[in-house]
């Protein structure tokens, strides 16, 4: 069964990201607004391995105030194709520079 949208009103819009409230009924009747965070483009990541080893990047995130291990990721720009975006973020956010084999 589905949940049936009555309608939805944007919060918030950017560039990176938009959030809406939609309101919604679930099967059974309940009906709420619910949160819906979009996207809005593609994103890729890239699990980096040479020599057994993983490149990771060492961060802060100041929104949870912690610092963690992270793949390099970010955007996929309009007609970019995923793998250019993931060597091109993998640069901007370490420094390294990906080769692919042929």
């Amino acid at each position: 069964m589905r949940w049936v949208v009555h309608g939805e009103r944007t919060v918030y819009e950017s560039p990176w990201v938009s959030l809406a409230l939609v309101d919604v009924e679930v099967p059974g009747g309940e009906r709420f607004e619910h949160h819906v965070v979009r996207m809005p483009s593609e994103a890729s990541g890239v699990v980096a391995v040479a020599d057994g080893r993983v490149l990771l990047i060492h961060r802060h995130r100041f929104i949870t105030d912690t610092t963690g291990w992270e793949i390099p990721a970010g955007r996929v720009e309009p007609d970019e194709d995923p793998i250019v975006a993931a060597e091109r973020e993998t640069l901007e956010e370490t420094g390294c520079k990906m080769t692919w084999p042929a």
